[in-house]
Parts: structure tokens; C-alpha cells; sequence
């Protein structure tokens, strides 16, 4: 491919990335270096404060805490999934997957249902006489861990598997064979040699943990802030635009450091690929597992039985059954006009993504350009930037400043939410592509235009299917950007949910839950039959 072809394809999306990426971001976080006596002036005042430093503080901790709770149950969870038979490994993945693709409001719902005064934890406690009075479990940073853990614990579990399932289970045999224990040859063979896929995972949880805004924002309440509500919180309440962007180039330098460190750390894995077989099993490890998996079932299934209740309140067990709530949720005017709007907006972002994304992704792949590596980097870029930090800079630069329609900055958003899906995912298929068969058309006289569409596409089909409904799926469910970009008459559906939680507690949610995850499992189970369950795990 010539040069000048594949600048023609990349150029749409670096024009894109560059107006509503990076020039919002230069306009709104640059200033706020000089906005004192002294360059960051700002910045060492955010750490002499007390209260900001202690919720840095806050923040940082519960990251730590959540991403060795993750490895803790994790790790082992992987290690039972990577060496079970071809069919259950599916089976336990999909498992692990489906609570990460499920919406993080249902998820922090589930966890109110749970840790509230009148949760299922304190009715069990008060009524067996153990306690006096309901435990204050919520609005804590305990309830912000929990709901946390519960969020990434499936990111550990799918990414410790992906390199466990590839190690050469001869090593593990042996090892006991030379008469070392089960637990010391782990620790000695399997453990050193996924030491690698271990610290990318922990490194994902603990920069999701970092940069997370639903789960802090709904567990933790007002009183106990992170660094993504505080943004949110200095911005839309105190109008101190200042501080928030301070904040945000401190929340876009931990994660670019610790991104850095990601991708150190995934040069240094090794790329042995060797089938594993059934090794014996291991009553320790599969308790383990079993009550990993009970931990991220529960709580979904808690929330789903409780949207057949038939009380005027969210009942665990419920006292008779009952369809009135899902047909309330039908019958709220915000829901119905959120809903059509998420789904316009997935739908253009994601198509938009696909129409920009296509074309980079072939460039990148065809062509022998140098600078490839930095190039796909500037395309994956939006991932550097935490979602509300996204929000924020679009929010101050494109609807306050430039005073562009609502609707059009929500799109725009949610541009750079799917585009990075776009690029992974087609990416991956036209890496796998034979390209050959297409330099065999051009040799028969087929133009390269028509080449492409005849033949890449119609063999890459399935990692667009996939992008599409990743793409879609993650435009859909997105709080952080929506919750700055959305406006009068204009808002999300998964903001109006989060919206409608704080202000009620009623199985409408549950009965809304149930819908949007079994919307989820169908979506899981077309990527399944297009590119393979792992592909939900990118």
C-alpha cells in the first residue's frame, strides 16, 4: 500500500482524535499549570489541602486494597478455569464475563439491595439477635471495595486465565513427580511464569479502581468521595473549574505512568502456546472457585428475583409475584425517552467509530509505514483518558465554550468511548488476515477499491459483527461521559437510572436490571458465535 493511500485512511481519525481530544484537553488542562503565583502552583495547593489529600489518599487506598482482593480471589479462580476441559473453560469464562458486561449501575444497585440498613446482610444479622441495630455497611469505604472488587474482580479473572491456559502443564507434573507439594510447585512453576499476566491484570484493576466514578459515586455517597465524584463534584456543583482540571491531569498522569508500566510488563510475557490438559483435581482449589463464582452470582440473582415482587418495597425473599414493575418501567416517560436516546447515541457513535475505524485499522495493518506502533497508540489514546476526565474537558470546550447542540457533544463522547474497540478488535481480524488472497485480485485486475470491499471485508466480517456490539454494548452502559455531556431533555438511559436510584428504592430498577441483562446475554452469545467469547475479554 502506498503511503499517501494510507495517510488518506488514517488522517478522518486523527483529525477527529485531534479537535475533540486533544486540542479540549491543551485548552482546559494547560491553563491550570499557570493559574497561580508559580507554574503548578494549583497542584501543590491540591496537595497541601487536607481535604483533597485525604481523599487522594482515600482513592489510592481503595485502589490498592480492591486490586490484591482481586488477586487474591482471582488468581486461583483462573488457575481452576485454565486447567478444566475445552467446554467447561467456555462455560466458566462466559461466567466471569457476563458480570463485567453487565451495566455498573445494576451492579452497585445489587450491592445496595445488599449492604444497606434494610439489606439482606443486616436482616440476617439483626433477626438471628447477633447484632442491636442495623451495621452501617453502606456509604463507606468498606461498601466502595466491595462494589469495586465486584466490578474488576472479573477483568483479574479473564486475564490471568488468557495466560495460565497457555502454559505447558508438563512443567506442574513435573514438578510433583520430583516429590514437590501441589502448593509448592505452583508457587514455584505456574505462579512465576503467569507473574507476568498477574501485573497486567492488577495493573487494569487498579487503574479502573482509580479512575472509577458509578461505584464510588453510589456505594460511597457524597461523604466518602475518590478523585472521579470530587471531579464531578468541583465542576457541575461549584462551578470550580480550576480545580477540577487539576484533578483531571493528575487522574490522566497516574494512569498514563501506570499504562506505561502495563506495557512493560506485557513485552516481558512469554508466548509459549501449548494445549493444556486435565490435571487432577484439587478439592481446595475448586471451593475457591466455586465461591468466586457464588460471589458474582449472587448478587445478580438477588436483584432479579426482586424484580417479581409484588410489595410496594425491594423484598429479599419476596412476599408474592408480581409483573407490575416491569410494566412500570415501560410506563415512566424518562426511561422510554433515555432509552431511545442511549440507543441513538450507541448507535451513531459506534457507526461513525466503524466508518473512521475500518479504514485506520487496514492502514495500519497493509501498510509498511513507520511509526505504526506510536500511530495505533494515538488511536487507543481515549483509553489514556479516564471517562469523566473526558466528559469534563468536552463539557468546559464544546458545549460551554463552542456551544455546539447537546446531542452532538454526547456523540462526540461517545466517539471516543468505541472507537478504541474499533481499532482492537478489526484490528486483531486484519492481523489474522491472509493478505495475499487480496494482492491475488489485484493481480487478476481487480481494482484495489473494489478489492477491499470484496475481499478483506467480507473476511473480517465477524470482527466488525463483534466491534459493533462491543463498541455498542460500552457506548450504551457509559456514565462518566454521559453524566457531563447530558442536558435538558437530553440523557442517557444508564444516567437516568443512576438518577432515578438516588431519589427512589423500588424493584423498578430490579425489574429494569433484569431486562438490560438479558439484553447482555444475548449480545454475549452472538460475539460468541462470531469471534469467540474472548473477544467480550479485549
Amino acid at each position: 500500500m502506498k503511503k499517501s493511500s494510507a495517510w488518506f485512511m488514517l488522517i478522518p481519525g486523527l483529525m477527529i482524535l485531534f479537535l475533540f481530544l486533544a486540542i479540549p484537553l491543551l485548552r482546559v488542562l494547560f491553563p491550570s499549570i499557570f493559574s497561580g503565583a508559580y507554574p503548578f502552583d494549583a497542584y501543590v495547593g491540591f496537595f497541601q489541602d487536607e481535604y483533597y489529600r485525604n481523599i487522594f489518599i482515600r482513592t489510592v487506598k481503595i485502589a490498592v486494597i480492591t486490586t490484591f482482593v482481586c488477586m487474591a480471589g482471582g488468581i486461583p479462580t483462573a488457575y481452576f478455569i485454565s486447567r478444566c476441559s475445552k467446554k467447561w473453560r467456555g462455560i466458566l469464562l462466559a461466567a466471569s464475563i457476563f458480570p463485567m458486561m453487565t451495566n455498573s449501575v445494576i451492579r452497585s444497585f445489587a450491592w445496595i439491595n445488599i449492604l444497606g440498613s434494610n439489606g439482606i446482610i443486616n436482616k440476617v444479622l439483626v433477626g438471628l439477635g447477633m447484632v442491636p441495630k442495623p451495621l452501617k455497611l453502606l456509604y463507606t469505604d468498606f461498601s466502595i471495595i466491595i462494589g469495586s472488587v465486584y466490578l474488576f474482580l472479573p477483568l483479574m479473572i479473564v486475564t490471568v486465565a488468557g495466560v495460565m491456559e497457555n502454559i505447558d502443564d508438563d512443567m506442574m507434573e513435573a514438578a510433583l513427580s520430583l516429590g514437590a507439594a501441589r502448593m509448592e510447585a505452583f508457587m514455584k512453576v505456574i505462579f512465576p511464569m503467569s507473574l507476568p499476566g498477574i501485573i497486567v491484570g492488577g495493573i487494569l484493576v487498579f487503574t479502573g479502581t482509580l479512575t472509577a466514578y458509578t461505584t464510588p459515586q453510589l456505594l460511597g455517597g457524597n461523604s466518602n468521595m475518590v478523585l472521579a465524584t470530587l471531579i464531578y463534584q468541583r465542576a457541575m456543583s461549584v462551578s470550580d473549574w480550576t480545580g477540577a482540571s487539576v484533578i483531571a491531569l493528575i487522574m490522566i498522569l497516574k494512569r498514563k505512568m501506570i499504562t506505561v508500566l502495563s506495557g512493560a510488563s506485557m513485552r516481558w510475557q512469554l508466548n509459549w502456546i501449548k494445549e493444556v490438559r486435565i490435571m487432577r483435581k484439587n478439592k481446595f482449589l475448586t471451593i475457591w472457585a466455586v465461591l468466586v463464582f457464588a460471589f458474582l452470582a449472587i448478587p445478580l440473582f438477588i436483584i432479579t428475583v426482586t424484580a417479581f415482587g409484588g410489595g410496594s418495597a425491594i423484598t429479599f425473599p419476596i412476599e408474592s409475584f408480581s409483573l407490575k414493575w416491569f410494566a412500570n418501567v415501560f410506563a415512566l416517560k424518562s426511561f422510554r425517552r433515555s432509552f431511545i436516546t442511549s440507543l441513538e447515541v450507541a448507535f451513531l457513535a459506534t457507526f461513525i467509530s466503524l466508518l473512521v475505524g475500518i479504514p485506520a485499522a487496514y492502514a495500519l495493518a497493509r501498510s509498511g509505514m513507520k511509526g505504526r506502533g506510536f500511530l495505533k497508540s494515538v488511536f487507543l489514546s481515549p483509553t489514556i483518558v479516564p471517562g469523566i476526565v473526558i466528559g469534563f474537558i468536552m463539557y468546559q470546550c464544546l458545549i460551554l465554550t463552542l456551544r455546539i447542540p447537546v446531542f452532538a457533544g454526547l456523540l462526540a463522547g461517545h466517539f471516543m468511548v468505541t472507537l478504541p474497540y474499533v481499532i482492537r478488535v478489526v484490528g486483531s481480524s486484519m492481523e489474522q488476515f491472509d493478505f495475499s488472497i487480496e494482492e491475488a485480485a489485484w493481480s487478476l485486475g481487480c481494482p484495489k477499491t473494489a478489492a477491499f470491499f470484496k475481499v478483506v471485508l467480507p473476511n473480517i466480517t465477524s470482527g466488525i459483527s463483534s466491534a459493533f456490539m462491543l463498541a455498542f454494548i460500552n457506548s450504551f452502559n457509559n456514565i462518566p461521559v454521559s453524566m457531563f455531556l447530558s442536558g435538558p431533555g437530553v440523557s442517557t438511559f444508564p444516567s437516568t437510572l443512576m438518577n432515578y436510584i438516588e431519589y427512589n428504592y423500588d424493584p423498578t430498577v430490579s425489574a429494569v436490571s433484569v431486562l438490560l441483562m438479558a439484553a447482555t446475554v444475548i449480545i454475549m452469545v452472538i460475539v460468541d458465535r462470531t469471534l469467540g467469547i474472548a473477544a467480550l475479554a479485549k
